[in-house]
């Protein structure tokens, strides 16, 4: 026996929820976030990426910590954009995945050097 739909009834927390968002709409700075976060993280991964392997000395210790931090927030991004159904999914997938495989498969300026010193006691 089907139910009509005059007798189902939606539970009285769905209707307060649909009144309360029924003339709501999206600040601007909202949307201009979104919209910063699908370009600004793959631009930031990767530059985080290029610096951990260009610098030298000292300061390729603290690049490679910055590149560390920005992983762990790319992964959680990508995490929450995965699990909310986020229209940008693939681009934070596809920013992880070339972050990790980048970091493994890039090789940095002391194994370059060592690289050159190794080719030239031939």
């Amino acid at each position: 026996m089907a139910i009509a739909e005059s007798e189902f009834a939606w539970p009285e927390f769905v209707t307060l929820y649909l009144r309360l968002l029924k003339g709501f709409e999206m600040p601007s700075w909202v949307i201009l976030f979104s919209a910063i976060e699908v370009f600004a993280l793959p631009v930031v991964g990767v530059f985080a990426l290029a610096m951990s392997k260009l610098a030298d000395g000292p300061t390729a210790h603290i690049a490679q910590r910055w590149f560390l931090g920005i992983l762990l927030a790319v992964t959680l991004i990508t995490c929450r954009t995965v699990i909310v159904l986020g229209p940008c999914w693939f681009a934070h997938t596809a920013t992880l995945g070339f972050l990790i495989v980048g970091a493994l498969l890039t090789p940095d300026r002391a194994s370059m050097s060592d690289r050159d010193i190794a080719t030239s006691w031939r």
